[in-house]
């Protein structure tokens, strides 16, 4: 008997084992521009030379499947059923489907070594040899797919839309240059959006509930023509960034990010440099109740252009911030750091440094009711008024927060309220700031904040220095 009970664990084991290998272990097809073998992808020696001819031999599989690709530069124009030269040629993403790039290959000693830096494997639009037309509306598409489609570690680039087409807005050709997820949600690691133009979105454009997951990625360089989203363009989307840079991409809404249509992204650890917006929203744009979350993020040296909210412009969203810095941006009118507008953001430990617009360095709130809590502003300047913040019809709610070494060349050096707003501050420090008038805070036209346990020492002005009230009566 025992010796029957000891021969039942051994094939079940085995059987056990068995199964658990049918479904960790994935089929690996290869891909290797300079193999010269069978091109039937079974090996390095005889990996595909093309990656539409991998990913049909994917798509025919049973899944999970892996797809190795090595270094190099592939178009989505070439391989069997394809065009060449087509520019609706694009590579489309499989449920399933693993697609890796970054691999050494098989010119060197270690075809399996790994590293996206070193062993750059590039996904071009470019299908033909003008620098005007030739280049693919969408190099990658995700649509259709959810998070066990992965791409990791590819350099996507070069995609290009009809820059002077006047086709319909649903015309998806103008959407997402770099990628397009239309009702699709795969999973991104170690991406770079580079290069890329289109109307809107011109690294990512997310659409109809497409939430992709972006771990590492950055997005550098990406333009949209007169549109919204350099770099991402979220329409009803609600996509998950963990450690993604934006840097120097350029839109007229939006330089980094716009965000519109109850578009509610999550980002972590994610920074925005030097991203340029035309109108407002150098960094990220925000609007029609679209409310993202971000954590530990920055904004650094954003600008807009011709208007509002060098760092983040909010139009009528409420995001939530935790511990996010804005340091260095700027604005042609108003925001330097951020602006909102019939919004209610709540900010919770962010840091407001060195930015800068005609009116409103920090912060601007118009008809907006926002909530701080422990953030600082600190050496913010406007050459108007509302160095550190300016509230219109507003009712901010302040706790513990502080403002040092702001300035504005008129009225309000560290906060500037008028029309009606009815703030409230509640152990708050105004230390060392500077205007003519009302060096600490300056009220105008029937605003009264309430202030508890609230400090003012050192502020400078030739009227008021901690404070000054025009028409206004603070308790």
């Amino acid at each position: 008997m025992v010796r029957k009970n000891l021969r039942t664990c051994i094939i079940t084991s085995i059987l056990l084992f068995t199964a658990l290998c049918t479904v960790t272990f994935a089929k690996i097809v290869y891909v290797d521009g300079d193999a010269t073998g069978a091109n039937d992808g079974t090996s390095w020696e005889n990996a595909y030379t093309l990656l539409q001819d991998a990913l049909t031999n994917a798509n025919d599989a049973e899944k999970p499947v892996e797809i190795r690709v090595a270094q190099g530069t592939y178009t989505p124009d070439k391989g069997a059923g394809q065009t060449p030269g087509d520019r609706e040629a694009t590579f489309q993403l499989i449920n399933g489907v693993t697609i890796t790039g970054g691999y050494a290959g098989i010119k060197t000693n270690d075809p399996n070594a790994r590293d996206v830096e070193m062993y750059e494997t590039i996904l071009s639009g470019q299908v033909g040899i003008s620098l005007v037309q030739d280049y693919s509306y969408h190099v990658v598409i995700g649509s259709g797919t959810d998070s066990t489609s992965i791409l990791d570690g590819f350099t996507i680039m070069s995609g290009k839309d009809q820059r002077f087409s006047h086709e319909p807005e649903e015309y998806d050709f103008g959407k997402g240059a770099g990628m397009f997820n239309k009702s699709g949600s795969p999973t991104l690691i170690n991406c770079t959006f580079t290069r890329n133009r289109a109307r809107y979105g011109g690294g990512i454009y997310n659409e109809d509930n497409s939430n992709p997951t972006l771990t590492n990625c950055n997005f550098n360089m990406n333009v949209t023509e007169s549109g919204n989203g350099g770099g991402m363009y979220n329409k009803s989307g609600n996509p998950t960034l963990i450690n993604c840079t934006f840097t120097r991409n350029q839109a007229f809404y939006g330089g980094g990010i716009c965000n519109e249509d109850n578009s509610n992204p999550t980002l972590t650890n994610c920074s925005f440099t030097k991203n340029v917006s035309d109108n407002s929203g150098g960094g990220m744009y925000n609007e029609n109740n679209s409310n993202p979350t971000l954590t530990n993020c920055s904004f650094n040296m954003n600008v807009a252009l011709s208007t509002s909210g060098g760092g983040m412009a909010n139009w009528e969203s409420n995001p939530t911030l935790t511990n996010c810095t804005f340091s260095g941006n700027a604005a042609a009118l108003s925001g330097g750091g951020m602006d909102n507008y019939q919004s209610n953001p709540t900010l919770t430990n962010c840091t407001f440094t060195d930015n800068r617009a005609e009116r409103s360095g920090g912060m601007l709130n118009s008809e907006s009711n926002p909530t701080l809590n422990n953030c600082t502003f600190s050496e913010n300047s406007a050459e108007d008024h509302g160095g550190g913040m300016t509230n219109h019809l507003s009712n901010p709610i302040l706790t513990s927060c502080k403002f040092s070494r702001n300035s504005a060349d008129v009225d309000g050096g560290g906060m500037y309220n008028k029309n009606n707003s009815g703030l409230t501050l509640t152990d708050c420090i105004f230390v060392a700031n500077s205007s003519l008038n009302g060096g600490g805070m300056y009220n105008k036209n029937n605003s009264g904040p309430t202030l508890t346990d609230c400090i003012f020492v050192a502020n400078s002005s030739l009227n008021g220095g901690g404070m000054y009230n025009s028409g206004a009566v603070p308790y």
